[in-house]
């Protein structure tokens, strides 16, 4: 993934969108017509420009016995095309982790609403909810939660039928299920 970055003055000016392709990138900065070409310009117009000769780059041309000196001056603009993909990457990255620590803090409220009106409606009994407390699957499932290991968490929820209905099991997972397709997309999970 590249990205094209104009300076003029040392200062970033423009920037291009994000093309897959660096000839795509290329395309889009020759059709925003920068000055990215040095000028060939005669020593009268550089004192016109007032120039300082020092900075500039002299050409001599022989022309039938004549020299003729001309000066290079730069483009006003400067081009750097960039492999972004890393950057990308990383932002991804960092994307992803915040939004699935957002998702988990949901969801364990969600999940801790959901066991009280259990509770408060009957659902569970004391025995029900003992059993659940001392259940090496919550457990497992509460880790794989608490890390936002989503893939494990999915996995295990499969199994919580003991405590959970299809529907409920489907109501939570599915919003799990949700940010790893997302995110599978992109690269990230």
């Amino acid at each position: 993934m590249y990205k094209a970055f104009i300076s003029r003055n040392g200062q970033i000016t423009h920037s291009s969108q994000v093309f897959k392709y660096r000839e795509e990138c290329q395309k889009w900065v020759e059709e925003q017509n920068f000055d990215l070409t040095p000028k060939q310009i005669s020593r009268t117009k550089a004192l016109e420009l007032g120039l300082n000769f020092s900075e500039l780059t002299p050409i001599i041309e022989d022309s039938m016995g004549h020299q003729i000196v001309y000066y290079m001056f730069p483009a006003a603009d400067s081009l750097e095309i960039r492999d972004v993909t890393n950057e990308i990457q990383l932002e991804n990255e960092a994307q992803e982790s915040k939004e699935a620590i957002e998702l988990k803090n949901s969801l364990q409220a969600e999940i801790r609403a959901l066991n009280k009106r259990k509770l408060r409606y009957g659902e569970w009994d004391q025995s029900k909810f003992i059993a659940f407390i001392q259940s090496p699957l919550i457990k497992d499932l509460e880790r794989a939660l608490s890390q936002a290991s989503f893939g494990t968490y999915i996995m295990l929820a499969a199994n919580a039928t003991e405590f959970y209905s299809p529907a409920e099991i489907n109501q939570i997972t599915s919003k799990v299920s949700a940010h790893v397709q997302k995110w599978k997309a992109k690269g990230v999970c």
